[in-house]
């Protein structure tokens, strides 16, 4: 088992992924409760309200209203998971991993958990030249 260190480039692209839609969704899952727990209770009160007409509407603007919610969340979802597949490069992902603090100064809004990847930088030995010789001929 390697360390956190030696993960491959993909595995941190993967890291870094499931860290920010974890944040993601930890900033939009009250949104997301609501709307979800909204289209519930209001199937439920249609159904044991008997299918009333009047009531019905009024039930159905309600649930069409938490279903663009979700909707607008899905969006979100959509640009944010996009723009986190931007970061994947070739062999995966080089910078560096991690959390957002979102409460914190912009000082302190960034925690890094690994450090990005610094590729080792080749030396070319310089090669002498070679000396030309003039022939006296």
């Amino acid at each position: 088992m390697s360390s956190n260190n030696e993960l491959s480039n993909f595995n941190r692209y993967r890291a870094l992924a499931m860290i920010k839609l974890g944040e993601w969704f930890d900033s939009r899952d009250m949104a997301f409760t609501l709307a979800v727990q909204t289209i519930y209770s209001k199937v439920d009160n249609w159904i044991e309200d008997g299918y009333e007409e009047e009531s019905a509407a009024d039930l159905i603007v309600e649930i069409m209203t938490a279903v663009r919610l979700l909707d607008e969340i899905l969006d979100d979802f959509t640009e944010t998971r996009a723009s986190i597949n931007n970061l994947f490069e070739g062999d995966g992902y080089k910078g560096e991993v991690y959390l957002t603090n979102k409460n914190a100064c912009a000082k302190h809004r960034k925690v890094t958990i690994l450090p990005a990847v610094v590729e080792p930088i080749e030396y070319q030995q310089k090669t002498p030249k070679k000396k030309v010789v003039k022939s006296e001929a």
